[in-house]
């Protein structure tokens, strides 16, 4: 049984790792749709909680996100198994790309690729934010949070960190 559940997630998480261009924020919406809508490893609702949990963490995000679906579904040596059938491939795929791209690094072709794909990382992530919000903004109380944390980051520059761990303490306290 463990087996069976260990393969599963080195199968998904590679795949996920070999599909998942654009990084930790980009690759949300990928990894929501085979570990909620095809595995049913999650509800929406946790899956919206993990995401929340693991921005409220240093480092990049999908890592934690694989990290806490492995260990769901079959413990530590589940997260371990995700987190590198997660990058195993991506770690591959960049050698090999950075080793392509600095050979020929000034050429016009290798800056296109680099500046053509920026816009599809920023639709990436819109497209998380916009399947955020209902998640999100459930309440008047999460509306001014939200507008709370947006003016001590752009306003007061608290750094990010700071916003995190006080509305973390607040959640705990505060918020049921």
């Amino acid at each position: 049984m463990l087996a069976a559940k260990l393969w599963g997630l080195l199968v998904t998480f590679t795949k996920l790792g070999l599909i998942g261009y654009g990084g930790g924020p980009a690759m949300i919406p990928l990894v929501e749709s085979y570990v909620v809508d095809t595995y049913r490893w999650f509800s929406a609702e946790e899956f919206a909680d993990a995401i929340a949990l693991g921005f409220s963490l240093p480092g990049p995000v999908a890592p934690k996100l694989a990290a806490v679906t492995g260990y769901k579904v079959a413990g530590l040596s589940g997260a371990v198994t995700a987190v590198v059938a997660m990058h195993l491939p991506s770690l591959i795929a960049m050698i090999i790309l950075f080793q392509l791209l600095h050979h020929y690094r000034g050429t016009s072709w290798a800056d296109g690729m680099s500046k053509a794909v920026r816009p599809v990382v920023v639709i990436l992530l819109s497209l998380l934010v916009l399947d955020m919000l209902p998640k999100a903004f459930t309440s008047i109380t999460m509306a001014v949070i939200a507008v709370l944390a947006l003016a001590a980051i752009r306003v007061f520059h608290v750094h990010p960190a700071v916003v995190v761990a006080v509305t973390l303490a607040y959640g705990a306290f505060f918020v049921r």
